[in-house]
């Protein structure tokens, strides 16, 4: 039998019935299993653990269809993991469940029955699909987070196309007896669909669709009706077409009169690259998911068309020359219930005051006066904006903003200082591509909520100081090319502070550190590319994923 006073625990093996022991591990706050075949009543006795944290349930870990999260059980729990679990379908949480839950994490799972309770979690801050995740109602997932009191942000590591489950809750039986066969649908569009249907716009638009993808195996010819072609131009309401070769959509889009979310994000080297749209994109007056949209590509007086669609809630917009910049600016503060920007642009405008999510590219040194104005701001990417010390006290004023993610060329100062009073209720801190920075230091008082830093693609020879002056702080996370010098230090504070977070390397701990002396700033130019060079190898990471918020 474990000691009572442990803490971390990892079992690999069958263990349902769960023994008696389990809940006398009153102190356990870390748990990972794989293998145990637990079942339903299980995972009840696991929730009454008071002082768990963290859940990791690995391979066969858990047997049944559905994982239900009871009211009042994981009384403190605030992250889940789920990885290979073959067999689950879904995941619901009761209202009262996981009061504190933060963090949810899914690779390597099917869930056919969707996510569901999230609107119970009054303290979630990320939904993180990882590899080979896929999620029924998808939608419908991300429809909830937006309208959740915490606004929640989904994280994909694949495209959408890759992580949506298309909503097929169906049985395999329901789906054959409700759908013809191919060859009949092929039949009844031969003899129906003639040359009156051929010329109805959203026809039309189905072709352009359809010779635009990439071919799909096995079919030579895709037959479209008159029947599809009346239901899409009436009732579509979601146009998604991401990771295609389409880099202009035809006039027949505005067309779609219940389009509600158009999601035209095309993956390229080149971040400034996006989609055009045509002349009259402004007729969609349900739209309320627009992106992203490539102004310079679009058809003439685009920027003056935005303000018509008054349903907007999300935007992101790259291309925008300096010259429009007022135009813009005058479109978006018409838009009562956008909430979430993403801009690329030399020339920043004014921006209306109730965004709650931003996304720059482009010069914003020094800060224009407006963004302090941005009291309702709760989460800004950064990328090329050249910040200096000034720039980051100004950003720590904003009083809602719980997430900071800096990223390629946005910060040019080598030391990156958290100052006393500074990003009082910031949660996650991202740091990503920062070239010049040699180290993150906190204050005492600095960021006093701050749960979570991610480093990813950075140098810093003077390592990270300060993290006991971060009292909330649990996970400090090393990814791809991130570097640290002092990891030994670094992992004594982190031992020693009474929150107990965790460093999580996502490589091989010699690829992360640097040592436990600082690097000489001539041993550090001699290993660094020129300035021209680092612009150039960086343009091949900052593809247009990034602006699509």
């Amino acid at each position: 039998m474990l000691d009572y006073i442990c803490r971390s625990l990892r079992l690999q093996g069958h263990l349902s019935p769960l023994p008696n022991w389990v809940a006398t591990l009153t102190n356990l706050r870390k748990i990972y299993l794989s293998w145990t075949e637990l079942v339903q009543d299980d995972l009840r006795v696991l929730g009454t653990l008071p002082n768990l944290m963290r859940l990791q349930l690995d391979m066969k870990s858990y047997i049944e269809e559905k994982m239900l999260f009871d009211s009042g059980a994981f009384s403190i729990l605030r992250m889940l993991q789920l990885y290979r679990l073959e067999g689950l379908k879904g995941v619901a949480f009761e209202k009262g469940a996981s009061p504190k839950m933060e963090r949810i994490t899914i690779e390597f799972c099917e869930f056919t029955s969707g996510i569901t309770g999230i609107t119970n979690l009054p303290n979630l801050q990320q939904i993180s699909l990882e590899t080979k995740a896929k999620v029924a109602k998808l939608d419908k997932l991300q429809s909830e987070m937006d309208a959740h009191s915490n606004h929640p942000v989904l994280k994909m590591w694949m495209s959408r196309s890759e992580h949506d489950h298309w909503d097929r809750e169906v049985s395999e039986a329901k789906e054959h007896s409700t759908r013809p066969p191919f060859y009949e649908v092929g039949q009844s569009s031969q003899s129906g669909a003639g040359a009156e249907s051929m010329d109805n716009p959203t026809t039309k638009l189905l072709m352009f669709l359809c010779n635009k993808f990439a071919p799909v195996p096995g079919i030579s010819t895709i037959l479209i009706t008159h029947h599809l072609a009346y239901y899409i131009s009436t009732c579509l309401q979601t146009l998604d077409i991401r990771n295609t070769s389409i880099k202009e959509l035809p006039l027949e889009v505005t067309k779609l009169q219940s389009l509600s979310c158009l999601r035209c994000a095309n993956y390229s080297d080149d971040f400034s690259f996006g989609v055009g749209v045509p002349k009259g994109i402004g007729k969609l007056k349900c739209l309320q998911i627009l992106k992203v949209v490539n102004i310079k590509g679009s058809g003439l007086g685009i920027v003056k068309e935005l303000d018509e669609l008054t349903q907007l809630k999300k935007l992101c917009l790259v291309g925008v020359s300096e010259t429009q910049g007022k135009e813009l600016s005058a479109a978006l503060h018409k838009l009562p219930y956008l909430r979430s920007l993403g801009l690329y642009s030399n020339s920043i405008p004014t921006l209306p005051l109730q965004l709650q999510s931003l996304k720059l590219m482009g010069r914003l040194s020094p800060l224009p006066s407006w963004v302090a104005a941005l009291t309702n701001l709760r989460k800004i990417y950064l990328s090329c904006t050249s910040l200096v010390e000034d720039d980051l006290r100004e950003l720590g004023k904003l009083p809602n903003l719980v997430l900071l993610h800096l990223g390629m060329m946005s910060y040019i100062r080598e030391k990156l200082l958290f100052g006393t009073g500074a990003f009082p209720i910031l949660r996650m801190l991202r740091l990503d591509f920062l070239y010049d920075a040699r180290g993150v230091a906190f204050n005492v008082g600095a960021s006093p909520k701050m749960e979570r830093i991610t480093i990813r693609r950075s140098r810093f020879t003077s390592g990270i100081t300060g993290i006991g002056n971060l009292p909330k702080l649990q996970e400090i996370t090393l990814e791809y090319s991130a570097k640290v010098a002092k990891l030994d230090s670094l992992e004594r504070e982190m031992k020693a502070h009474p929150n107990h977070p965790v460093l999580t390397m996502r490589m091989s701990r010699s690829k992360h550190d640097l040592g436990d002396e600082e690097v000489s700033e001539a041993k550090e130019q001699s290993t660094r590319p020129p300035f021209h060079e680092v612009e150039q190898s960086s343009q091949s990471g900052a593809g247009p994923e990034s602006m699509d918020i």
